[in-house]
């Protein structure tokens, strides 16, 4: 399967749910689907985010070695609200390492104290 094309034809349920199914608790396909995610365009790295997060809930260890590159990646200007959105949502399913606390931390509140942030990220 190649995400990215799959991500490129629409943004529903039903994709996200083939992208969650397909990468399962493959390390090595959640890479891929990282790698789609962070290398855009702007619409596939919105629809990648949906999935994205899903496979964290279902498998938390998959976001071993790729949290401090989200985190990077969240803060970046110009992000959809579904990249911060998802982002939020994916940490309340792992156990933060506490080298990230502060950085965390210090992201949620710049997102919950931000006028213009969306109501749904502030949620999350």
């Amino acid at each position: 399967m190649n995400i990215k094309t799959l991500l490129s034809k629409d943004h529903s349920k039903y994709i996200t749910d083939q992208v969650v199914a397909y990468v399962s608790d493959d390390p090595q396909r959640f890479s891929t689907l990282v790698s789609v995610y962070l290398a855009g365009p702007y619409r596939i790295t919105q629809r990648a985010a949906w999935p994205l997060s899903c496979c964290v809930v279902a498998h938390p260890e998959l976001i071993e070695g790729h949290l401090s590159t989200l985190l990077k990646f969240v803060k970046k200007p110009g992000n959809h609200e579904a990249v911060k959105r998802n982002t939020v949502r994916l940490l309340q399913f792992i156990t933060i390492p506490k080298r990230f606390h502060g950085q965390i931390i210090d992201m949620c509140f710049g997102f919950l104290t931000d006028l213009k942030e969306p109501i749904a990220v502030k949620a999350f």
